[in-house]
């Protein structure tokens, strides 16, 4: 009995183990066939999420198209907008479809945008361009109603020409009878003056004679006369040699330095710009010196240079107007820039006496000249006008720089023989003397610097012809009464066809120095 228990024992356990091994098997072929058809759904799962991803990305891609073409044609809503912005950027899955819409893009772009980056969209451009139609059309139809009243004019004109006519030729025949008879009454006057003729012929001796007394008694005055003046000459002389001209580079300094010349010479750059309120349209200048150690001033003045572009906030290209020694002391890298009327941060003043000559052909130039100086920047506080011997402006101040001198008026320049203390030309000219030496006289009291003008037109590098300024103030006797005038007065305009009445003209004293 013992031994048929043990048996069954091990045959349950042999079968137990079967059915083990078998449900092993079973389950390991059921676990490979599951994961298999887990491994091919994961990979059609990530190929749908791809092209899903690829179809959002191009739906994105056609609606910043979309939005964007109706933002060219102008009809972009408000609300679009903040979806436009965010999908700039999206790029679609097909790179050559991108290249051909920023190619479109770019050229919409460049027909629709102006210079000031502000875009002109279809719709308003339509709307501009309708309007514009709209308005020709009514300036159009106003010229059409013009030109017939302006018609209308010229042939009620005509109609009173006409009439006008015909009153001038009655006029003509009564002027004619009139000068007929004035003729004849002269006639009789005539022989009444020919009777008269013998008594005056005796009191034309009598005249002459003293004339001839009178004569003498005038030339020993013009001799007494010429050795006061020749005296006066001499004291003058020895006063202007004792005098030393002002040194007007004592009180500047450089305003800036050549950084660069270009290959020809004829060009240079130099380190002052709008940060420097350098402006290209002032057509500023300056005198050219050598830089001594220290950056000072040093040597003779080399050159002139004319500013013509601005070109950075401390560059600038410039072009040379003068050279004074181009193989002896040619202009270089680092050469100083000198002009004492022009300044980065303040604004220089000035003031204007005598004759401003700037052409050498003695004519007065002051109005050219003021306008040169303002276009740099620079204020006229006061001015002589020779029209009436008065000073102009708002006066010589303790902020007033420079009294610039032109040609003052030299009364020894006449002709000596012919010299008369009481010709109103001499006595308009010892008028205007006194108005400069006056002027002279308060810019000394304000500390105003005196430089005459052609040391100021050097030094600010303005080129003036040769012999400006040094003529001793002979333009005084040659100035004809229209130099000093503009055009527009010199031709007064037309009104009506009838020419307007000149505007009163100094007159040729009035012109002199």
């Amino acid at each position: 009995m013992a031994k048929k228990s043990e048996g069954d024992s091990k045959q349950g356990l042999i079968i137990a183990l079967v059915c083990f091994v078998l449900l092993s098997i079973a389950l390991g072929v059921t676990a490979y066939y599951g994961y298999q058809d887990n491994a091919g759904s994961l990979a059609k799962a990530k190929e749908a999420e791809g092209k899903a991803k690829s179809m959002e990305t191009n739906r994105n891609f056609y609606k910043y198209v979309y939005l964007q073409m109706k933002q060219f044609s102008g009809h972009l809503e408000p609300n679009e907008a903040a979806d436009l912005n965010a999908l700039i950027s999206q790029n679609p899955s097909d790179p050559e479809q991108k290249a051909k819409v920023d190619t479109l893009f770019a050229t919409l772009k460049k027909n629709l945008v102006k210079d000031n980056n502000a875009a002109e969209y279809y719709a308003d451009k339509v709307a501009r361009l309708t309007k514009e139609l709209e308005a020709t059309k009514t300036q159009f139809m106003n010229t059409d109603q013009e030109l017939k009243k302006a018609k209308a004019r010229i042939t009620t004109m005509d109609s009173d020409a006409q009439k006008e006519r015909e009153d001038w030729n009655k006029k003509l025949e009564d002027s004619k009878a009139l000068a007929l008879k004035e003729r004849q009454d002269l006639e009789k006057r005539f022989e009444s003056s020919l009777a008269e003729f013998g008594d005056l012929n005796k009191k034309l001796g009598d005249l002459t004679k003293k004339v001839q007394e009178d004569s003498e008694i005038s030339a020993r005055q013009r001799k007494k006369d010429l050795a006061v003046i020749n005296e006066l000459r001499g004291l003058l002389n020895k006063a202007q040699d004792q005098l030393k001209p002002i040194n007007v580079l004592k009180f500047d300094t450089p305003k800036g330095t050549i950084v660069r010349l270009d290959q020809t010479g004829d060009v240079v750059f130099i380190d002052i710009g709008s940060a420097d309120n350098l402006r290209a349209s002032q057509a500023v200048t300056f005198s050219i010196f050598s830089a001594s150690t220290g950056g000072k001033i040093g040597g003779e003045r080399k050159g002139a240079l004319e500013v013509v572009d601005v070109l950075g906030p401390h560059l600038a290209k410039a072009k040379i107007t003068e050279v004074v020694d181009p193989n002896r002391d040619p202009i270089v890298n680092g050469d100083l820039l000198i002009n004492p009327a022009w300044s980065s941060g303040s604004q220089t003043h000035v003031a204007i006496a005598g004759l401003i000559d700037m052409t050498g052909e003695g004519r007065d130039q002051i109005d050219e000249f003021m306008r040169s100086l303002k276009r740099e920047g620079i204020a006229v506080d006061a001015y002589l006008d020779l029209r009436d011997n008065d000073v102009k402006g708002s006066g010589m101040t303790l902020k007033t720089d420079y009294l610039i001198v032109g040609e003052v008026p030299d009364l020894l320049t006449v002709r000596e023989r012919e010299f008369k203390a009481d010709d109103p030309r001499n006595q308009r000219k010892m008028a205007v003397g006194e108005k400069i030496s006056d002027m002279r006289k308060q810019a000394t009291e304000l500390g105003v610097t005196v430089v005459p003008l052609r040391r100021f037109a050097m030094l600010t590098g303005y080129r003036l012809p040769k012999g400006v300024g040094i003529s001793g103030g002979a333009g005084y006797d040659f100035i004809r009464q229209s130099e000093t005038l503009s055009a527009p007065e010199k031709q007064p305009a037309k009104k009506n066809g009838k020419a307007e009445p000149k505007p009163d003209k100094k007159d040729d004293d009035d012109k002199e120095k």
